[in-house]
C-alpha cells in the first residue's frame, strides 16, 4: 500500500488481522485491516463486511467506526479504518480506571446507540463484545467495530444457524440454533453491561459447556 506506512500490529478480528499505520497523505494515524482471500468463501465474506460498513458509513454515525479506505492487493483487502486507542475490554480490566464505573452510563448509551443504527440500517451485528468496541482514553467516544460476522437481512427472523459471535455474548437462540433476530445484538449489550457494573464477565469463568448451560437456563 503505498500511501500507508506499517507502524506495528494492533491484534485480530472476526476475518483478519487489524496494523497501526500512518496515512502519508493526511499525517494521521489509522487501524488497517488485512483480509486475505483464502478461499473464494472467504473473498465473499470480505465483500459482505465493505458492503455492509458502506451501507452503515453513508450516515456517518458517531458510534460505527468509519471505513475510510479499501486497498486491494494481490491475495487479500485492506480495510483502512479511523484508529481508536483501544477497546472496552482494555478499559474494563485496565488497573488505573478507578473511576471506570462513573463512564458507565455513557459508555452503555453510545453502545446502543451504535447497534441502533445497525437495526435501523437492517445490519444485525451477531459479534458484539467489549473487544469489539472501540473507546478513546477519556472514556467518552465509544464505537462499534468488527463487522465480519454482520448480516444486512430485510426480515424479521433468520431461519439460518450460524456459528457468528463470541460465546459469552451470544443469545440462547444462537446457541440452540433457532429462528434470531437483532434481539441477539441486545442480548450482547445487556452482557457487556453487566460486565461493565462486576467488571468481570457474566459467563467468562466457566468452561464452555457451563457457560451454554447457564445462558440457556436464564
Amino acid at each position: 500500500m503505498e500511501r500507508y506506512s506499517m507502524i506495528g500490529p494492533i491484534g485480530k478480528g472476526a476475518s483478519g488481522k487489524v496494523f497501526m499505520c500512518k496515512d502519508d497523505v493526511t499525517d494521521s494515524v489509522v487501524a488497517v485491516k488485512w483480509i486475505p482471500f483464502a478461499s473464494s468463501g472467504e473473498g465473499q465474506l470480505v465483500l459482505r463486511e465493505i458492503a455492509v460498513l458502506k451501507k452503515l458509513n453513508q450516515l456517518n454515525h458517531d458510534n460505527i467506526v468509519r471505513l475510510l479506505d479499501v486497498v486491494e492487493q494481490k491475495g487479500g483487502a485492506n480495510l483502512v479504518f479511523e484508529y481508536m486507542e483501544r477497546n472496552l475490554s482494555n478499559a474494563i480490566y485496565s488497573p488505573v480506571e478507578l473511576d471506570f464505573s462513573r463512564h458507565i452510563k455513557s459508555i452503555l448509551f453510545q453502545i446502543l446507540e451504535g447497534v441502533s443504527h445497525c437495526h435501523s440500517q437492517k445490519v444485525i451485528h451477531r459479534d458484539v463484545k467489549p473487544m469489539n468496541l472501540l473507546i478513546d482514553s477519556e472514556n467518552t467516544i465509544v464505537k462499534l467495530a468488527d463487522f465480519g460476522a454482520a448480516i444486512k437481512s430485510d426480515v424479521s427472523l433468520i431461519y439460518t444457524p450460524t456459528t457468528a459471535g463470541t460465546l459469552q455474548y451470544k443469545a440462547p437462540e444462537l446457541l440452540m440454533a433457532a429462528p434470531y433476530s437483532n434481539a441477539v445484538d441486545i442480548w450482547a449489550v445487556g452482557c457487556i453491561f453487566a460486565e461493565m457494573v462486576r467488571r468481570r464477565p457474566l459467563f467468562g469463568f466457566l468452561n464452555a459447556k457451563a457457560v451454554m448451560r447457564e445462558i440457556i437456563r436464564l
